[in-house]
């Protein structure tokens, strides 16, 4: 056999033995499935740009969106570990750890402010009614179902010094309360985008009050959050990771972002008019104190029970392994 008969059949075992090499750490590199939570609300937007833009893929993640109404029912599936991520409002989290450990972990935080989210909330009337302003209110106020809504804006027209005995909150889902208003079911709306938008835009309706939630500095419209399962396992610092780049591309690419959101919401061209656009950030020490402002605002509503120290808050948040 003459060299170059040698050194082809070298040659030829190493090209072999590379591709089976290679083939074999692509099989041990597969992607992990992690199931996300998907109200279909702009506030998943991070999970659509991350999905759109492989983000997901880039850190060998396959999502599995898994669809929830209510943030009540995406917290009940992080606390029972059928859900690894969830999106979902920080309320239902703190009335739940005033009953329970729920050792569910916050990642990212969800804020709203003038400079940033502009407009999240606003109170409509119909043109024509005998509410000018916000010290006329009276009657039936349509709200958000849950508890957010009326506390809060309750909290707002006490400070006010609005006669709150005149008023009667009625929780409508967000498909009836334009309906409701416009045909005189209730007197007035407290609504939350994208509704908002589309009130401004209606002849018939008229604002008297926005931004009420910002005015008053409790501004948390949504967090991010681990299944305890999850939060201890290899994979969700890159689910974090991801969703941060995610983040990163929706500051820096606003307009993409909302054909993003049109595209995978009902919102539609609505995704191009709202003002409101979602920002969110990893937890700081600023949020831990936040968070601990929005506990003894409940608490001293009387909404829970037991005041939460400290360690317990600080637990809530995620560190990464």
């Amino acid at each position: 056999m003459n060299n170059k008969t040698i050194i082809g059949l070298v040659i030829a075992i190493l090209v072999v033995g590379g591709i089976w090499y290679f083939a074999s750490t692509k099989q041990e590199t597969k992607s992990v499935t992690i199931k996300i939570s998907d109200r279909s609300l702009a506030s998943a937007l991070p999970i659509y740009v991350a999905l759109e833009k492989g983000y997901f893929e880039k850190y060998n993640l396959k999502p599995e969106l898994v669809k929830f109404t209510t943030g009540n029912d995406v917290l009940n599936a992080l606390i029972t570990n059928q859900l690894d991520i969830g999106e979902i409002p920080i309320d239902p989290l703190v009335f739940a750890e005033d009953k329970a450990d729920t050792n569910v972990k916050i990642f990212l935080v969800g804020k709203w402010s003038e400079n940033e989210n502009r407009n999240f909330d606003a109170l409509f009337v119909k043109k024509g009614s005998s509410i000018e302003s916000l010290t006329d209110l009276k009657g039936k106020i349509g709200v958000f179902p849950g508890i957010t809504a009326k506390t809060f804006l309750g909290h707002y027209l006490e400070q006010n010094k609005i006669n709150d005995r005149k008023i009667e909150f009625i929780e409508l889902a967000p498909n009836v309360q334009l309906q409701s208003l416009t045909s005189g079911a209730i007197d007035a709306l407290f609504a939350y985008q994208p509704t908002v938008t589309i009130a401004d835009k209606n002849i018939d309706l008229k604002k008297i009050d926005e931004s009420i939630f910002n005015k008053l500095g409790f501004n948390y419209f949504a967090i991010y959050a681990l299944s305890n399962s999850f939060s201890e396992s290899d994979t969700a610092e890159n689910a974090q990771r991801a969703l941060l780049e995610a983040i990163q591309y929706m500051q820096s690419n606003e307009s993409d972002s909302r054909q993003i959101l049109a595209k995978y919401t009902t919102l539609g061209d609505l995704s191009f008019q709202m003002s409101y656009f979602p920002r969110y950030h990893a937890p700081t020490s600023e949020d831990v104190e936040d968070i601990i402002n929005f506990i003894k605002f409940y608490n001293s509503k009387g909404l829970i029970k037991s005041m939460f120290n400290d360690e317990k808050i600080e637990s809530l948040i995620y560190t990464p392994q």
